[in-house]
């Protein structure tokens, strides 16, 4: 983890600029969950964590519908439907939904453009 925060760029001057999340996942041990910076800079492990200028948003969605040891699929449905209600609400997020899912495999990446979000009603 050290090695992979020493490469960010050089814009960013202390971890206190941003709060970021980053898989956990090796080769000789599968487990699930991130390790989350928060703003405050003390990095740790949780099971899931939300962060960015929309998660104030998706809190209570995160809450209601996390589930420990999701399927893929519905990892990817959870994660798109949280993206998205944050992006509804969040004046500063764009219109479009990059995941990455990490395994023994490598990376595989989606890309769900604006149009093919999942639909929500924020009446």
């Amino acid at each position: 983890m050290a090695t992979m925060l020493q490469k960010f760029p050089s814009s960013v001057s202390t971890l206190n600029d941003y709060n970021a999340l980053y898989p956990d996942w090796t080769q000789r041990e599968v487990s699930t969950g991130v390790y989350t910076v928060p703003v405050g800079g003390m990095m740790t492990r949780q099971p899931v964590s939300v962060g960015g200028s929309g998660s104030s948003y998706i809190y209570g969605f995160v809450d209601s519908n996390y589930k420990p040891a999701m399927s893929k699929e519905e990892c990817l449905k959870f994660t798109a439907e949280a993206l998205t209600l944050a992006m509804e609400r969040d004046g500063s997020s764009g219109g479009v939904v990059r995941l990455a899912v990490i395994s023994e495999q490598g990376v595989e990446r989606q890309v769900i453009l604006g149009n093919q979000l999942p639909k929500f009603s924020t009446v």
